[in-house]
């Protein structure tokens, strides 16, 4: 079995260098600057009216309103520095944090959050590994399903809301999903009576009343600085001045740093027949192509399956930038077990998209694919996908294609394996 399994990865490897498009793929054309350039720019815009700076391991929010969402951790704009953030400021007058915003930042160790945010999304601090407390403000109306999952150091969750919504069960807030056995060791801190309170006491959570909680230390320090003044008399019987005039010139150095678009789309897998929403984040649309048609067509505001199948939309700006997002396109009833790309067949390109999916993720990288297409892939039904998956898939596609006579469906393969 193991030999086989190891050939079967090596067939799908290089199927998948053919066949599986990338995930998350974008592609931008600036005139000279490469797309690793832009992957790399420190500033850029993440909203209508929101922006972002990455400096000396410190990400800073300003601006006002919402920030955008995103489908996964890869696609934000600062996806390629997320190894390096260390610290994430959100300034006043930004009101929400968008889905999986600061989703995988595993070495941020601190997050201040403005007074003026009333909403944190889905996800928006899922696996930020190193965060051990973070405060949330008094203004703050909801908090997302998922927004703290799997925060491995998390001790401290300080609620200054008494009535925020807490969306979801035990995993909005939690140190370990491992096999869904979702935990947090930690304490929730917050008001008698309040949401958090509720919240903590329906998820078997240790609460602590704000009012009795340890505040922080602050050592204040006073400086006192003591002046002696010597009067001196002076006789004077003549006086020359002579006056010197400095010219200083001074030289500005203006800094350009191109930023990266974060148009993206509300579901990347849809339905014959089906809408998705486009998110331009403050970015004009001045035209939109899809590589195949008869699978999705697209416009500067919705994505609408037409066929089963996959396309990419490319998204055209005002400002001369592009983007590109692959959508799949399924039938009505979906995915089906093994089918990963919703085609109607299960075969070598379903294998090279799940090996795609595995090493994405196993380099810290959040997961891409939609529920229904997870469940699809994870075809030994183990709450993972892996290689595992992968060579059951090219294990039924080789006694798919040889031989002849009835042939079993996929569901009644796996039930025997």
């Amino acid at each position: 079995m193991k030999k086989f399994v190891a050939a079967a990865l090596s067939a799908a490897i290089c199927m998948g260098a053919v066949s599986a498009p990338s995930v998350c793929a974008v592609t931008t054309d600036m005139g000279g600057i490469s797309a690793e350039d832009i992957r790399v720019a420190d500033s850029g815009k993440c909203g209508v009216d929101a922006y972002w700076n990455f400096e000396n391991g410190k990400l800073t929010i300003t601006g006002n309103g919402e920030m955008g969402k995103w489908d996964s951790a890869g696609v934000t704009p600062w996806a390629s520095l997320r190894d390096n953030i260390n610290t994430i400021e959100v300034g006043e007058g930004i009101t929400k944090i968008g889905m999986c915003a600061f989703s995988n930042c595993v070495k941020a160790t601190s997050v201040k959050l403005p007074q003026s945010l009333i909403t944190l999304e889905t996800n928006c601090f899922e696996d930020c590994d190193s965060l051990e407390s973070i405060e949330l403000p008094s203004g703050l109306t909801t908090v997302g399903s998922y927004c703290l999952k799997n925060c491995n150091n998390l001790k401290r969750v300080v609620v200054r809301s008494q009535t925020c919504k807490f969306v979801g069960g035990k995993d909005t807030i939690s140190n370990d999903t491992a096999n869904r056995n979702n935990k947090y060791t930690g304490v929730i801190v917050g008001y008698p009576g309040s949401t958090a309170e509720a919240y903590a006491n329906k998820s078997g959570y240790k609460f602590e009343n704000i009012n009795s909680s340890t505040p922080p230390t602050t050592t204040k320090a006073t400086t006192t600085t003591t002046t002696t003044t010597t009067t001196t008399t002076t006789t004077t019987t003549t006086t020359t001045t002579t006056t010197t005039t400095t010219t200083t010139t001074t030289t500005a150095t203006t800094t350009t740093t191109t930023p990266k678009i974060s148009i993206g789309i509300s579901k990347k897998v849809i339905k014959v027949g089906e809408t998705a929403d486009v998110y331009t984040d403050g970015w004009t649309v001045k035209s939109v192509e899809s590589s195949a048609p008869s699978v999705a067509e697209a416009t500067a505001k919705t994505v609408k399956g037409i066929s089963a199948g996959t396309a990419t939309i490319t998204f055209y700006t005002t400002e001369g930038y592009k983007t590109q997002i692959t959508v799949t396109v399924t039938g009505e009833d979906g995915f089906k077990l093994g089918d990963v790309d919703a085609n109607g067949a299960v075969n070598a390109v379903d294998a090279s998209y799940v090996l795609a999916e595995y090493a994405s993720t196993s380099t810290n990288h959040a997961p891409s694919f939609a529920e229904e297409q997870a469940a699809a892939a994870d075809v030994n039904k183990d709450s993972a996908v892996n290689a595992v998956d992968a060579s059951y898939i090219l294990s039924y596609y080789a006694y798919n294609s040889t031989g002849t006579g009835d042939k079993k469906s996929f569901e009644d393969y796996m039930k025997q394996n």
